[in-house]
């Protein structure tokens, strides 16, 4: 009987299940909040070569972090849909020599979290006199 130990070797590359993902989370959304897990499956078997996830575009300024290998994104401080409405991170998996990139859309809803406030406010009233006077009737 002859046994044959194969062993595999990295050949497969990260692959992310789409190019976009969009998601949606209020502007109030706290600190530190883990929103979105991106994940790209490799092929390889290989113990050790897990994939290594990073924000290489659209995260200006730093607003959110990612797990290098969980593939969590994070918001890292307050969100502000009047500054800033949406964001286009485009988020890169490597399992070294590949990679893959998809882009995640953070698109922010927006709250009510401003109070009115009036400028340059005035009133303007005007005292109309009606045509008819009064009558006596006899």
């Amino acid at each position: 009987m002859v046994i044959i130990d194969l062993e595999d070797v990295k050949d497969s590359p990260p692959k992310f299940a789409k190019k976009l993902f969009v998601v949606r989370i209020s502007e109030d959304t706290k600190q530190g909040t883990k929103f979105f897990k991106a994940v790209a499956e490799s092929k390889d078997l290989i113990k050790g070569s897990g994939v290594i996830y990073s924000i290489v575009s659209g995260n200006i300024p730093l607003t959110f972090g990612i797990g290098p290998s969980s593939g969590d994104i994070e918001t890292l401080v307050p969100l502000d849909y009047e500054k800033k409405p949406y964001y286009l991170l485009k988020v890169r998996a490597v399992s070294a020599p590949y990679f893959d990139e998809t882009t995640v859309n953070v698109s922010l809803i927006d709250i009510n979290d401003n109070k009115p406030v009036l400028q340059d406010f005035y009133m303007r009233s005007e005292e109309h006199t009606s045509e008819l006077q009064s009558r006596q009737y006899l």
